[in-house]
Protein backbone atom coordinates (compact mmCIF):
# COMPACT_ATOMS: atom_id res chain seq x y z
CA UNK A 1 0.00 0.00 0.00
CA UNK A 2 0.95 3.51 -1.13
CA UNK A 3 -0.01 6.23 1.40
CA UNK A 4 0.55 9.93 0.08
CA UNK A 5 -0.23 13.32 0.38
CA UNK A 6 -0.70 14.50 -3.25
CA UNK A 7 -1.34 12.65 -6.17
CA UNK A 8 2.35 12.40 -8.46
CA UNK A 9 4.20 11.51 -5.27
CA UNK A 10 3.19 7.85 -6.02
CA UNK A 11 5.18 7.88 -8.55
CA UNK A 12 7.98 10.49 -7.83
CA UNK A 13 9.14 8.51 -5.03
CA UNK A 14 8.26 4.70 -5.45
CA UNK A 15 6.53 4.57 -9.20
CA UNK A 16 9.16 1.71 -9.94
CA UNK A 17 8.88 -0.11 -7.02
CA UNK A 18 5.07 -0.36 -7.40
CA UNK A 19 5.31 -1.06 -10.64
CA UNK A 20 7.26 -4.28 -9.67
CA UNK A 21 5.06 -5.77 -7.16
CA UNK A 22 2.26 -4.92 -9.25
CA UNK A 23 3.86 -7.05 -12.11
CA UNK A 24 4.77 -9.70 -10.01
CA UNK A 25 0.85 -9.98 -9.33
CA UNK A 26 0.55 -8.49 -5.50
CA UNK A 27 -2.58 -6.41 -4.73
CA UNK A 28 -1.20 -3.00 -4.73
CA UNK A 29 -3.34 -0.15 -3.32
CA UNK A 30 -3.00 3.68 -3.57
CA UNK A 31 -4.20 6.62 -1.56
CA UNK A 32 -3.83 9.94 -1.27
CA UNK A 33 -4.99 12.46 0.78
CA UNK A 34 -5.36 15.24 -1.27
CA UNK A 35 -6.71 15.74 -5.00
CA UNK A 36 -3.46 18.29 -5.67
CA UNK A 37 -5.76 21.05 -5.65
CA UNK A 38 -2.56 23.42 -5.84
CA UNK A 39 -1.94 21.99 -10.06
CA UNK A 40 -5.38 21.85 -11.12
CA UNK A 41 -8.65 20.58 -11.63
CA UNK A 42 -8.07 17.57 -13.66
CA UNK A 43 -4.72 16.66 -10.97
CA UNK A 44 -7.27 13.39 -10.53
CA UNK A 45 -7.53 12.43 -14.07
CA UNK A 46 -4.08 12.25 -14.28
CA UNK A 47 -3.77 10.52 -10.85
CA UNK A 48 -5.85 7.81 -12.28
CA UNK A 49 -3.62 7.54 -15.77
CA UNK A 50 -0.32 7.24 -13.93
CA UNK A 51 -2.04 4.39 -12.30
CA UNK A 52 -2.71 2.67 -15.21
CA UNK A 53 0.74 3.25 -16.63
CA UNK A 54 2.07 1.81 -13.52
CA UNK A 55 0.03 -1.13 -13.47
CA UNK A 56 -1.70 -0.72 -10.31
CA UNK A 57 -5.93 0.06 -9.44
CA UNK A 58 -7.17 3.41 -9.28
CA UNK A 59 -6.06 5.01 -6.30
CA UNK A 60 -8.29 6.32 -4.22
CA UNK A 61 -8.82 10.00 -2.22
CA UNK A 62 -9.10 9.99 1.56
CA UNK A 63 -10.14 12.89 3.47
CA UNK A 64 -11.19 15.96 3.74
CA UNK A 65 -7.69 18.29 3.03
CA UNK A 66 -6.43 19.97 0.11
CA UNK A 67 -3.38 20.90 -1.34
CA UNK A 68 -3.16 24.68 -0.83
CA UNK A 69 -0.99 27.92 -1.73
CA UNK A 70 0.57 28.68 0.64
CA UNK A 71 1.63 25.74 2.11
CA UNK A 72 0.31 25.19 5.86
CA UNK A 73 -2.74 26.67 5.40
CA UNK A 74 -6.17 25.78 7.04
CA UNK A 75 -7.87 23.10 5.27
CA UNK A 76 -4.05 21.74 4.17
CA UNK A 77 -2.94 18.53 5.23
CA UNK A 78 -0.30 20.09 6.89
CA UNK A 79 -2.58 22.43 8.95
CA UNK A 80 -4.69 19.57 10.56
CA UNK A 81 -3.93 18.09 14.01
CA UNK A 82 -1.74 14.79 13.45
CA UNK A 83 -4.30 12.87 15.50
CA UNK A 84 -6.72 13.72 13.20
CA UNK A 85 -4.53 12.38 10.09
CA UNK A 86 -3.41 9.24 12.02
CA UNK A 87 -6.91 8.48 13.21
CA UNK A 88 -7.57 8.77 8.59
CA UNK A 89 -4.66 6.77 8.06
CA UNK A 90 -5.89 3.97 10.45
CA UNK A 91 -8.89 3.65 8.87
CA UNK A 92 -6.92 2.95 5.65
CA UNK A 93 -4.86 0.39 6.92
CA UNK A 94 -7.95 -1.03 8.93
CA UNK A 95 -10.17 -1.40 5.74
CA UNK A 96 -7.39 -2.81 3.65
CA UNK A 97 -4.92 -4.87 5.39
CA UNK A 98 -1.33 -4.35 4.17
CA UNK A 99 2.10 -6.21 4.35
CA UNK A 100 4.43 -3.35 3.12
CA UNK A 101 3.13 0.46 3.32
CA UNK A 102 5.32 3.13 1.63
CA UNK A 103 5.22 6.77 2.26
CA UNK A 104 7.63 9.35 2.57
CA UNK A 105 10.83 9.64 4.78
CA UNK A 106 11.09 12.19 8.08
CA UNK A 107 12.31 15.21 5.51
CA UNK A 108 9.19 14.10 3.07
CA UNK A 109 11.73 13.82 0.71
CA UNK A 110 11.21 17.78 -0.53
CA UNK A 111 10.22 18.96 3.08
CA UNK A 112 6.95 19.98 2.11
CA UNK A 113 4.66 20.83 4.74
CA UNK A 114 2.02 18.12 3.41
CA UNK A 115 4.72 15.32 3.35
CA UNK A 116 6.17 15.56 6.83
CA UNK A 117 2.76 15.15 8.18
CA UNK A 118 2.28 12.22 5.97
CA UNK A 119 4.92 10.80 6.92
CA UNK A 120 3.93 11.44 10.74
CA UNK A 121 1.03 10.16 10.20
CA UNK A 122 1.98 6.63 8.80
CA UNK A 123 4.85 6.36 11.61
CA UNK A 124 2.55 7.05 14.47
CA UNK A 125 -0.74 4.62 12.58
CA UNK A 126 1.60 2.00 11.32
CA UNK A 127 0.77 -1.47 13.10
CA UNK A 128 4.30 -3.12 14.34
CA UNK A 129 3.44 -6.14 12.00
CA UNK A 130 3.64 -4.20 8.84
CA UNK A 131 7.07 -2.93 7.06
CA UNK A 132 7.22 0.54 6.70
CA UNK A 133 9.35 2.45 4.32
CA UNK A 134 9.70 6.31 3.78
CA UNK A 135 11.14 7.19 0.62
CA UNK A 136 14.24 9.42 0.36
CA UNK A 137 17.04 10.54 -1.98
CA UNK A 138 21.02 9.60 -1.67
CA UNK A 139 22.94 12.87 -0.81
CA UNK A 140 25.05 11.85 -3.68
CA UNK A 141 22.71 11.29 -5.98
CA UNK A 142 21.25 14.90 -5.19
CA UNK A 143 24.25 16.46 -5.51
CA UNK A 144 25.22 15.17 -8.73
CA UNK A 145 20.85 15.64 -10.20
CA UNK A 146 21.48 19.43 -9.20
CA UNK A 147 25.26 19.41 -10.22
CA UNK A 148 23.53 18.31 -13.96
CA UNK A 149 21.18 20.82 -13.99
CA UNK A 150 23.49 23.43 -12.64
CA UNK A 151 25.37 22.86 -15.78
CA UNK A 152 22.19 22.91 -18.41
CA UNK A 153 20.79 25.85 -17.10
CA UNK A 154 23.59 28.25 -15.54
CA UNK A 155 22.20 30.87 -13.50
CA UNK A 156 18.93 29.69 -12.69
CA UNK A 157 17.52 28.99 -9.40
CA UNK A 158 17.36 25.07 -8.91
CA UNK A 159 14.00 24.12 -6.94
CA UNK A 160 12.42 25.51 -3.96
CA UNK A 161 15.10 25.00 -1.90
CA UNK A 162 13.65 21.88 -0.06
CA UNK A 163 14.90 18.94 -1.27
CA UNK A 164 18.23 17.06 0.73
CA UNK A 165 19.71 14.21 0.27
CA UNK A 166 20.25 11.55 3.16
CA UNK A 167 23.55 9.71 4.10
CA UNK A 168 23.78 6.39 5.63
CA UNK A 169 22.17 3.30 5.33
CA UNK A 170 19.17 3.43 2.99
CA UNK A 171 17.50 0.41 1.52
CA UNK A 172 17.86 0.39 -2.12
CA UNK A 173 15.50 -1.33 -4.43
CA UNK A 174 15.90 -2.40 -7.87
CA UNK A 175 13.14 -2.63 -10.13
CA UNK A 176 13.67 -4.40 -13.80
CA UNK A 177 13.68 -1.81 -16.91
CA UNK A 178 9.59 -2.19 -17.57
CA UNK A 179 9.34 -1.06 -14.04
CA UNK A 180 11.32 2.20 -14.68
CA UNK A 181 9.49 2.68 -18.14
CA UNK A 182 6.10 2.65 -16.42
CA UNK A 183 7.66 5.43 -13.96
CA UNK A 184 8.53 7.75 -16.73
CA UNK A 185 4.95 7.01 -18.35
CA UNK A 186 3.12 8.00 -14.96
CA UNK A 187 5.30 10.72 -14.57
CA UNK A 188 4.42 12.04 -18.27
CA UNK A 189 0.61 12.04 -17.31
CA UNK A 190 1.40 14.85 -15.02
CA UNK A 191 3.50 16.38 -16.95
CA UNK A 192 4.04 16.36 -20.72
CA UNK A 193 7.81 14.89 -20.71
CA UNK A 194 8.28 14.94 -17.22
CA UNK A 195 9.33 11.59 -17.02
CA UNK A 196 10.93 10.88 -20.82
CA UNK A 197 12.42 14.11 -22.25
CA UNK A 198 15.52 15.17 -22.35
CA UNK A 199 16.64 16.94 -18.86
CA UNK A 200 17.64 19.69 -21.57
CA UNK A 201 14.98 20.07 -22.82
CA UNK A 202 12.76 20.21 -19.47
CA UNK A 203 15.37 22.89 -18.18
CA UNK A 204 14.26 25.46 -21.48
CA UNK A 205 11.21 27.14 -18.96
CA UNK A 206 11.79 29.83 -17.12
CA UNK A 207 11.61 28.05 -13.41
CA UNK A 208 13.03 24.47 -12.81
CA UNK A 209 10.87 23.24 -10.06
CA UNK A 210 11.84 20.22 -8.01
CA UNK A 211 9.70 17.90 -10.54
CA UNK A 212 12.93 18.31 -12.64
CA UNK A 213 15.28 18.35 -9.52
CA UNK A 214 13.73 15.02 -8.58
CA UNK A 215 14.12 13.93 -12.33
CA UNK A 216 17.73 14.99 -12.33
CA UNK A 217 18.44 12.96 -8.96
CA UNK A 218 16.77 9.95 -10.61
CA UNK A 219 18.67 10.19 -13.20
CA UNK A 220 21.74 10.17 -11.50
CA UNK A 221 20.56 7.19 -9.58
CA UNK A 222 18.86 5.35 -11.73
CA UNK A 223 15.28 5.31 -12.62
CA UNK A 224 14.91 1.85 -11.99
CA UNK A 225 16.45 2.59 -8.51
CA UNK A 226 14.46 3.66 -5.72
CA UNK A 227 15.61 4.47 -1.95
CA UNK A 228 14.00 3.83 1.39
CA UNK A 229 14.34 4.17 5.20
CA UNK A 230 12.52 2.04 6.98
CA UNK A 231 9.71 3.81 9.07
Amino acid sequence: MGLFAHPDDESFFAGSTLATYASHGCDVRLVTFSAGEALGPRRMDAYASACAALGVEVGSRVGPWQDLVPRGVPGSLAHAPLVDVVRAVKDVLTAATADVVITVGPDGVTNHPDHVRMHEAVAAALPPTVLGLGACVRQWAFEAGTSRLASLAPGKAIGDGGVRGVTGDVLAIESPDASAAAKRAALDCYHDGLGSAPLEQLVSTDRIGDGVVLRAIYEAEGLHVETFRKL
